[in-house]
């Protein structure tokens, strides 16, 4: 059996040389060793196994929760010494795997010359036959004034999708030209006194 301080300079020794890799954008399962490169004893526990199991699992959280920090504890054995160190894993949330099949009708009413605000969001008929919101970007963002009677169609594309990047489709034009597709999303504007109508079909 080794001294007390040459247990503990094995302890830090091992502290300082175990590396994890990345754990600002974690993905996928970590490989957690369970004995250090100077012989140490290690042992983990998470400190949220619903996203981090103790032996290094990860489980990441659906799409709309948001990333995870999860604080990992591991313990460090040799001898009679023990040393703790925690590591900070980001767990990124998982893509959204939302397939839409219709994007239903946005219809305003606005006046001319007078600055308004795009609705955040468009009703959507997933493939799976539920109906939801989901966000939006618009080519002219969210702030927009209609300078001519209409009607006018602004385009846009809801965001993170599973049809992302396929049908991007963005521009604001006349009614009646554009290019429709799966995450392709239509605002049609009339003046107030004039009512609108409106097209979202895929």
């Amino acid at each position: 059996m080794g001294s007390v301080k040459e247990e503990e300079r094995i302890v830090i020794q091992d502290m300082e040389a175990l590396y994890l890799g990345n754990l600002a954008t974690v993905e996928f399962d970590l490989r957690l060793p369970r004995e250090g490169k100077y012989g140490s004893k290690i042992s983990w526990t998470s400190g949220d196994s619903r996203f981090l199991r103790d032996d290094g699992t990860v489980n990441r959280p659906k799409y709309g929760i948001g990333t995870r920090t999860v604080p990992l504890r591991a313990t460090f054995r040799y001898g009679g010494c023990s040393k703790e160190k925690v590591y900070n894993v980001t767990i990124l949330e998982e893509e959204n795997r939302i397939r839409v099949s219709r994007i239903y009708p946005i219809r305003l009413k606005v006046d001319v010359g007078k600055p308004f605000y795009l609705p955040a969001v468009a009703v959507v008929e997933t493939a799976e036959g539920e109906i939801i919101s989901h966000a939006v970007d618009w080519e002219p963002g969210e702030e927009y004034t209609m300078d001519e009677p209409g009607p006018i169609m602004v385009k846009g594309v809801l965001k993170d999708t599973a049809n992302s990047g396929k049908h991007r489709g963005l521009g604001g034009s006349r009614a009646g030209s554009g290019n429709d597709g799966h995450n392709s999303c239509r605002a049609w504007l009339s003046r107030c006194r004039g009512g609108a109508e409106g097209r979202n079909r895929l």
